[in-house]
């Protein structure tokens, strides 16, 4: 329950920095600053220190996930348990040390969450016309909405795209915990092709192998409306589950891009048959069905959607304010 008000962020050069800090928290009290280089935790090199962290969250089904979690949980504790921290402040070569006390405090800990940025009240489906760009943006928040409205504002996005002619559409997919796994459906207007994407498979007692349950997921083009341009999808952790689904579909299609400085969540085993009600009002849910693309490797499960363009982790993105991967998948699109 305490914290020491910090956010942490490793860099892709390997350096650990704020990127967050309380206002009035033990770790701003010591002389810590935003910016400032993390460079160890109770005498450890903090990257070291951080891979020896459980997260009371775990486990995850990825490796990105885990370390995101692990530097969130390194700079929690016990309420009056102590840290030291070592650390450089910007344009600073003095090295300095204290031992911070963890006080009742959750802003740090909200802030490094995987969903920080989701929003709760939003629709379902988001989108405008970038000024500047010209581009056509649309943001998916979630996938469990009413499924109906989900796929009817995504289809207006679509056509107002197209009357409009944008030069390129932008599918935002950072924040959405999942729901219905409508890739293909929603996959259908950017296709003039039909195209098998995946099977889904159950363990079959009878056989003593995972068998196929019926027809391959498959892309069926929408014939009254297409949009034939470039496509960059964003993604991130927080886009979990079905959501993964919408990502990995998307980007089956040759026009598509995926870009995002981290991958998915890598969560989207099928669970619709693994609901199980337990004693105490208590229910359980499990994956018991699997995916497997066409060539038979399992999908998304254990990596997550990949970027095809990875966006950089830097001092420039974390410090540089705005939105880097919107800035960046606009950038992509210019090329």
């Amino acid at each position: 329950g305490g914290g020491i008000g910090l956010g942490l962020t490793e860099l892709d050069d390997g350096h650990v920095v704020v990127h967050y800090l309380t206002e009035d928290g033990s770790a701003q009290e010591a002389g810590i600053e935003l910016g400032a280089e993390i460079l160890e935790v109770n005498g450890l090199p903090v990257i070291q220190a951080a891979a020896r962290v459980v997260p009371w969250s775990s486990p995850f089904s990825t490796e990105h996930v885990l370390r995101l979690q692990q530097y969130r949980y390194l700079t929690r504790g016990q309420l009056g348990s102590t840290v030291k921290i070592t650390w450089n402040n910007p344009g600073s070569t003095n090295t300095r040390s204290a031992t911070l006390t963890f006080r009742k405090e959750r802003a740090s800990f909200a802030a490094t969450s995987l969903y920080s940025g989701l929003n709760w009240d939003a629709p379902p489906v988001e989108f405008n016309v970038l000024e500047e760009s010209g581009y056509g943006y649309v943001r998916i928040w979630t996938l469990s909405d009413d499924l109906n409205l989900i796929i009817r504002l995504f289809e207006r996005a679509v056509n107002v795209f197209r009357n409009k002619q944008v030069p390129g559409v932008i599918l935002d997919l950072r924040h959405n915990l999942g729901g219905s796994p409508m890739g293909t459906e929603l996959a259908s207007y950017f296709t003039e092709e039909r195209i098998e994407v995946s099977r889904g498979y159950y363990y079959s007692e009878k056989l003593g192998y995972f068998d196929t349950h019926g027809p391959p997921d498959t892309i069926e083009p929408n014939r009254d409306l297409q949009y034939n341009g470039p496509v960059v999808v964003m993604v991130g952790p927080a886009c979990a589950s079905a959501c993964e689904h919408v990502a990995w579909v998307f980007d089956q299609l040759p026009q598509v891009l995926v870009i995002g400085q981290y991958p998915t969540n890598g969560i989207m085993g099928e669970v619709g048959r693994g609901q199980y009600e337990l004693p105490g009002e208590l229910s359980f849910q499990i994956p018991t069905g699997m995916e497997l693309d066409m060539e038979g490797k399992i999908v998304v499960e254990g990596v997550g959607v990949v970027p095809d363009v990875d966006v950089p982790i830097n001092e420039n993105t974390v410090f540089g304010g705005g939105d880097p991967v919107l800035d960046f998948a606009i950038e992509v699109l210019n090329r």
